[in-house]
């Protein structure tokens, strides 16, 4: 079984954010530019739902 796409995952979540992930991965543009709208949805759905609460709270 490939491990390209825990891979691709990991290196475009290390791009995207300064979320410190614990493997350092070397950048390949090839299969990290794939995951970049699934982490930045997720990213997206943090800081919304982040918001969302704190917006209940203010």
């Amino acid at each position: 079984m490939t491990d390209r796409p825990r891979r691709g995952f990991v290196a475009a979540a290390q791009f995207l954010t300064r979320v410190p992930i614990g493997t350092a991965v070397a950048p390949d543009a090839r299969h990290m530019t794939a995951w970049f709208p699934v982490v930045g949805a997720l990213v997206g759905a943090a800081v919304g739902a982040v918001a969302a609460g704190l917006g209940e709270l203010v």
